[in-house]
């Protein structure tokens, strides 16, 4: 216990350095990263959160949604979709991840289906409301289409994008597309 407890500290030490950091730039780019659930590793959200992301996504452990299913009250009512219902659950902490992450239970009808699904939100300013976030989330399709588009203009076809080092690359080109979009859709 006193071991989780040094490195909790350590991590929110590292977490104020870099929130000082990022309070001071001047030129600080926001970035919301959508993540799918084969990125969303504890591991992988932990370290983003550290870097300064905000971020919506699916968890990568499949067991999330029926604990979620579990803590929640009742069932999904705010209605995001034609057939997906979501409902907020509070209380639920992801093991490895210390941070806190907002939690929800996505409930979509298919006939006579019914699939459950959780997804999770980190956002350092406003939050959205439920609508808002399940419609954030699924912006996601754009951005797969523009990889899809980008392996055959910039032949990309292995590009490692679950990497800390393939990261740093789509943040470079995100960066060089804000400072320069002329250029890139020329």
């Amino acid at each position: 216990v006193e071991h989780l407890s040094q490195q909790i500290a350590e991590l929110r030490q590292g977490q104020a350095r870099l929130e000082a950091e990022n309070a001071s730039t001047v030129t600080f780019l926001p970035i919301r990263l959508i993540l799918d659930a084969g990125f969303a590793t504890a591991e992988n959200m932990t370290w983003l959160i550290e870097q300064g992301y905000d971020m919506d996504g699916k968890p990568h452990a499949p067991s999330v949604a029926p604990a979620l299913h579990r803590r929640a009250k009742r069932e999904p009512d705010v209605q995001v979709n034609r057939n997906t219902w979501m409902i907020e659950v509070g209380g639920y902490q992801m093991a490895g991840c210390p941070y806190p992450l907002r939690w929800a239970l996505c409930c979509q009808k298919q006939g006579q289906r019914v699939r459950y699904e959780a997804m999770f939100s980190y956002r350092s300013g406003q939050r959205p409301t439920l609508r808002q976030w399940f419609g954030n989330y699924h912006q996601r399709a754009d951005v797969e289409a523009g990889f899809k588009q980008g392996k055959g203009i910039f032949g990309l076809g292995r590009f490692h994008t679950r990497s800390k080092n393939g990261i740093r690359v789509q943040e470079m080109l995100v960066l060089s597309h804000a400072k320069a979009p002329e250029k890139i859709h020329a």
